[in-house]
């Protein structure tokens, strides 16, 4: 977690000489961050014991730094100088004395606490190994961000890790309610990649009405502007789309960036499937026959070929993929485009013709 703020974390209060402005936290930003009941920390605390998705103790630089190292007379160390003694040196170096006026250089021996490596034989609480990447200065006296830790569960499956960045998503909404000062956001090294899972849904409508739309004007071209036909045409494809997201729900298939690419290609190949039988009832239609009599050679005529030329081959072509030992190849692209085969072949050879008969 990263909170991030456009205010200082320190505030100024002057010391006995006028001219050194000594740091001091930011009481707000440090109730905000910390020690409030709605405090980031608190809630991330909170919900790692109530939450299904989360659990651990969270890690905060900020809790380590004020309640372990800084107060530790082995670990915030300085040498005769006013410098930085690393705790790994510190037994070495008889100059070396416990930190002056603490509370007055917060900030100053924050910057410390991030570079002192731990030391068995000395200081435990240095924060270089977890902390030392973990908070962002700006200038001397203000931090422009940071981030706070927490884990999630074991995590073994697809829904697993969609719900527990669901409940990281929720946190920060907790936090940044009700801390306006500070804007905190969710990252793991797994968030990108189920971030689509947020408008896949609306992206799967969208792309598919535009395809349809698309569908639906080049049919009517390519039929001679004749409106029913293109309708007939648009309604098998759409039945064929309805379709086969009925089978991907029979065959466990998820809906996510791959199988909608394999949606979107279904369009164009049942538009194979059924622009030919359409194209020839058109023309028989136009010779003078009734609806069903022209549907009649249409299927005759053509559905031989679709079924030969179109749907045997097609099988052919994707047969090899049952052997694939990668389930991507499996599961994405021999399940779904044998239900696209399927389903194409069902609609163009039995749907169609009793639709174009009612005309």
């Amino acid at each position: 977690m990263q909170p991030r703020t456009n205010i200082t974390y320190t505030q100024p209060r002057r010391s006995n000489d006028p001219s050194r402005p000594l740091d001091v936290f930011n009481d707000e930003i440090h109730r905000q961050l910390l020690s409030s009941p709605t405090s980031l920390f608190q809630t991330m605390e909170a919900y790692s014991e109530n939450d299904h998705y989360m659990t651990g103790t969270p890690k905060s630089w900020l809790k380590s730094y004020e309640t372990e190292w800084l107060p530790a007379f082995e670990c915030c160390r300085s040498d005769a100088h006013g410098g930085f003694c690393p705790s790994s040196e510190a037994a070495s170096h008889h100059g070396c004395r416990e930190c002056p006026a603490k509370e007055d250089n917060k900030m100053e021996y924050l910057k410390w606490f991030l570079q002192d490596i731990p030391d068995l034989n000395g200081c435990v609480y240095g924060g270089k190994p977890i902390y030392g990447h973990a908070v962002n200065f700006t200038g001397s006296t203000g931090i422009r961000a940071g981030y706070f830790s927490a884990s999630h569960k074991q995590l073994t499956g697809s829904k697993d890790f969609i719900m527990s960045r669901k409940a990281a998503l929720n946190l920060v909404e907790e936090v940044n309610s009700k801390n306006p000062n500070i804007t905190v956001f969710p990252y793991s090294h797994f968030y990108h990649f189920y971030e689509q899972y947020d408008t896949i849904h609306k992206e799967t409508v969208i792309d598919v009405a535009i395809c349809l739309g698309a569908v639906f004007i080049m049919s009517n071209i390519i039929l001679g502007c004749n409106i029913k036909a293109a309708i007939i045409l648009l309604t098998s494809v759409f039945m064929i789309v309805i379709d086969l997201l009925g089978a991907m729900v029979v065959l466990n298939i998820p809906l996510n960036a791959i199988s909608l690419v394999n949606i979107i290609m279904s369009i164009g190949i049942s538009v194979e499937f059924s622009a030919h039988i359409i194209k020839s009832f058109v023309r028989y239609s136009s010779y003078g026959d009734m609806p069903i009599q022209a549907s009649y050679r249409a299927l005759a005529g053509t559905g031989p070929a679709i079924l030969s030329g179109i749907t045997l081959t097609k099988v052919v072509g994707i047969f090899v993929l049952i052997f694939a030992k990668s389930r991507l190849f499996q599961v994405f692209y021999f399940k779904m485009f044998l239900s696209v085969i399927v389903l194409g072949a069902l609609h163009a050879l039995a749907f169609l013709p009793a639709l174009m008969s009612l005309m």
